[in-house]
């Protein structure tokens, strides 16, 4: 879900049923800064009761970057987020999956000059 009542979108995550409509409610998933422009392409993958999340944000504001959120108990509670890329160009149209001892995220960004594939990943804990 993304909120666009705010100046700045940002990703939020539903959880808990509202029980008058059956809607989960809904929580903020990433912590942009203030005068960033966009969260955005979440991407959600879940194995077990691990649900990952990755996503590109503008909170660094020179470019776009990639950060992920890991859950391991089903969503109730998330890790911090966590930036995945660093490159002096946008990183941004993350994807993710997960094996059983991993979280991994491919991204595109522009580091060499033109859009080429970056790989990462994390260890579940």
């Amino acid at each position: 879900l993304l909120n666009t009542r705010q100046s700045v979108p940002r990703k939020f995550h539903g959880r808990n049923a509202v029980p008058a409509i059956g809607i989960p409610a809904v929580r903020q998933m990433s912590i942009s800064s203030p005068g960033a422009t966009t969260a955005d392409h979440t991407t959600v993958s879940a194995r077990d009761s691990f649900v990952f999340l990755a996503w590109y944000d503008m909170t660094d504001p020179l470019n776009y970057e990639v950060y992920f959120r890991i859950s391991n108990n089903s969503g109730v509670n998330f890790a911090p987020q966590e930036r995945v890329s660093n490159a002096p160009g946008d990183s941004v149209a993350p994807y993710i999956s997960s094996t059983n001892n991993y979280a991994h995220v491919v991204w595109g960004d522009r580091r060499t000059g033109t859009i080429q594939i970056f790989y990462r990943r994390r260890a579940l804990q």
